[in-house]
């Protein structure tokens, strides 16, 4: 009786699992998936959220205030999140559509988050050139940079335990070039991430090509002309990490500004860094091209690396 117990008790959890997973995965054998699982859905990071009056400029940046954090936890310490700026011509359906373990995942961690030690993937995608949005940048400003920098200082008191900073296009020849799996597939480039390796080194970046960037890609002090990345860079290391510590000969990592974090390596600087970082962005002349490379080369600096990765 015990063992035909044990049977039927498998056999019905089976069931209600498959009832579950045929439930959310049905539009998406109809192809509406991603209209379903839209980036209004409960798989955004939804640690606080963004206020966004109607009468408000388009540059006008309103940071969560205290009643509107949200103070739930996650179900489990090992939440992770995609953060990504989008522009209008671009899509961010992917995250939703190529990451879909994030669909049965939450059912699961819901019910068996002791049992089951894993978590599915959320997302805090900015569309930085509309307003009255979720997530919102004061400027769109210096790439994505602006954006990485406003989820750290608006999550900075309840961050994921993981977060991985990435660009927009999925994949393809040119525009994902610089992605490093078959088919430049940013979606297969997350699955392979190796999460513990991330807990354990606090930095990872998502191209293990070390061309270009490295082995000496910006020199300070080489002062050419059209260099123009290395014309600025010593100006903003010094408003970035004091007058009193030593602007680097050299500086290279490879490119190109994805890559994975922890929340510990992030909170080895205070918010008020991120503040600053910020701030000289806002207020920089220079245009996006030469202050998002200059962010693209300082990341990993501002992640606790040496200046040549």
């Amino acid at each position: 009786m015990r063992v035909l117990f044990s049977r039927q008790t498998h056999a019905f959890f089976a069931f209600c699992l498959l009832l579950l997973l045929l439930r959310h995965l049905w539009p998406w054998l109809h192809g509406e998936f991603s209209s379903r699982y839209s980036t209004s859905n409960d798989s955004d990071y939804t640690k606080a959220e963004f206020s966004s009056p109607a009468n408000q400029d388009q540059d006008t940046y309103v940071s969560p205030t205290e009643e509107e954090e949200m103070t739930s936890k996650l179900p489990i310490t090992d939440d992770k999140v995609v953060v990504m700026a989008v522009l209008e011509s671009e899509s961010a359906d992917w995250v939703q559509e190529q990451l879909p373990e994030y669909v049965l995942a939450r059912i699961i961690v819901r019910v068996y988050s002791v049992l089951l030690h894993f978590s599915s993937w959320q997302h805090a995608i900015y569309h930085v050139e509309k307003r009255h949005t979720r997530y919102q940048v004061p400027k769109n400003k210096g790439k994505e940079a602006m954006t990485y920098l406003t989820f750290i200082i608006d999550f900075y008191d309840a961050l994921p335990s993981i977060v991985a900073f990435v660009h927009s296009h999925l994949d393809g020849y040119p525009q994902a070039w610089h992605t490093d799996t078959p088919g430049y597939n940013n979606a297969d480039s997350l699955r392979r991430l190796r999460l513990d390796h991330v807990r354990q080194e606090g930095y990872a970046n998502l191209r293990c090509n070390w061309v270009p960037g490295c082995p000496d890609e910006v020199q300070p002090f080489r002062k050419e002309p059209g260099k123009t990345t290395e014309l600025h860079m010593e100006q903003a290391w010094n408003v970035f990490f004091g007058n009193d510590t030593e602007v680097p000969r050299t500086l290279a990592v490879a490119c190109c500004s994805q890559f994975a974090v922890s929340r510990e390596q992030i909170r080895k600087r205070n918010q008020s860094d991120y503040q600053r970082y910020r701030k000289w962005l806002l207020d920089t002349e220079l245009d996006d091209d030469i202050s998002g490379r200059i962010f693209e080369f300082l990341w990993h600096v501002i992640m606790g690396r040496e200046p040549v990765q």
